[in-house]
């Protein structure tokens, strides 16, 4: 069995992972990422629109042939009524995840970042102030013990770091995504990503984003949902604004992923264990927008180990510092949660009027159904056409 030491252990090398170990590169300590995949960036598990507002303030500059698809806002549907929304907080970019984690990954490499690759984390061994000293990684042929002064958990949804940690935890709030990526060329507004609210949807909502004139990625997402995703994808599908849309598409890819809602660690940084990403819910509601906050998450977490104060204090400081704009959606989580337990009439208005902008989380409670309905007639154009 090898054995290695280094500085900084990052488990998992998607968007957050990458995203730390851009931050220590160049640092001149030793940082080993491990990932359980083949290669880096596939298989792509997301509907991959993203915000402008994020490009530009990525901490690693994105180049311009990564943004395939320059997207000018969102259009919100509800049964017969549409709203558009567009300008600097509502548009965006539509990528290949793919293309852009090979690039962060290539550049991180060349920086001196050691990759271990096909390797899964197995166990932990601790010191006697429950720091971690050693883990052991393995593969289909051999095994690694690694001896890091610091770990990055950057291990997603289902992270084996917190698993193995067996720290007290809140109860994990998830999503279930159907998303395919599909070939259609009845395409409309290939220059928004399209929201659909209803009740083939609970706790959720489809979408539609496009990449070009001719392929999209398509979905259902639903929190907290203990019934077929799939018959909810179906109704949507069957919806007669969607169906004259994709009428004889094609399915070129399945992206369906499970993504993380609510809280589940009660801190983000655990003795010598710091998390982000999607384990450290470090997302932006209420479309859970992910890839590029959890970069940024990653980021700021390797920023962290830089800084030599290793606390959840300084970390959720850094946090809100790298990411302006993730208290408020602390703020919107927590009235959506209550906006989930509500009639599904009341609920559908609310999810629209929040997920439009429309009124504020703190309007939820004074908002009834007769106000929504009022809110939503005043606001929005009848649904005839495009």
């Amino acid at each position: 069995m090898k054995n290695i030491n280094c500085d900084v252990l990052i488990v998992g090398a998607s968007s957050a992972g990458l995203g730390a170990a851009l931050s220590l590169a160049d640092s001149g300590i030793k940082v080993i990422c491990v990932d359980k995949k083949n290669k880096i960036g596939v298989p792509v598990k997301c509907a991959e629109g993203i915000g402008k507002f994020f490009v530009d303030i990525l901490p690693v500059k994105i180049p311009k042939k990564f943004l395939k698809w320059k997207i000018k806002g969102i259009a919100f549907f509800k049964d017969d009524f549409k709203i558009k929304k567009k300008g600097p907080f509502w548009e965006g970019y539509s990528v290949n995840r793919d293309e852009i984690e090979d690039f962060f990954y290539k550049k991180a490499k060349s920086k001196g970042v050691r990759f271990i690759l096909k390797h899964s984390l197995i166990s932990f061994k601790k010191n006697k102030d429950k720091t971690i000293n050693s883990v052991l990684l393995a593969s289909n042929k051999s095994f690694i013990r690694v001896f890091p002064k610091h770990i990055i958990a950057a291990d997603g949804v289902d992270s084996k770091v917190l698993k193995l940690l067996k720290i007290p935890k809140k109860e994990k709030i998830t999503g279930e995504i159907v998303n395919y990526e599909v070939r259609s060329n009845n395409l409309e507004l290939i220059d928004y990503e399209q929201i659909y609210l209803g009740d083939f949807a609970p706790n959720g909502y489809g979408f539609i984003f496009p990449k070009s004139k001719t392929i999209a990625n398509v979905g259902v997402g639903c929190i907290n949902y203990k019934g077929n995703i799939q018959k909810c994808f179906k109704e949507f599908m069957s919806l007669s604004i969607v169906k004259s849309q994709l009428k004889g598409m094609s399915i070129l890819k399945d992206k369906s992923k499970t993504a993380i809602f609510g809280d589940q660690l009660y801190k983000s940084v655990h003795e010598n264990v710091i998390f982000c990403g999607d384990v450290a819910n470090h997302n932006f509601k209420p479309f859970i927008e992910g890839f590029l906050p959890s970069f940024i998450s990653g980021f700021t977490a390797g920023k962290l180990v830089l800084s030599g104060d290793i606390s959840a204090l300084k970390y959720d400081a850094l946090i809100e510092e790298s990411l302006p704009g993730f208290k408020d959606t602390k703020v919107l989580q927590k009235a959506m949660l209550q906006v989930f337990k509500e009639k599904s009439n009341l609920r559908n208005n609310h999810l629209f009027l929040l997920s439009s902008g429309l009124i504020s989380p703190e309007q939820i409670k004074s908002v009834n159904f007769k106000k929504s309905e009022s809110i939503i007639k005043k606001n929005c154009s009848i649904l005839k056409e495009f």
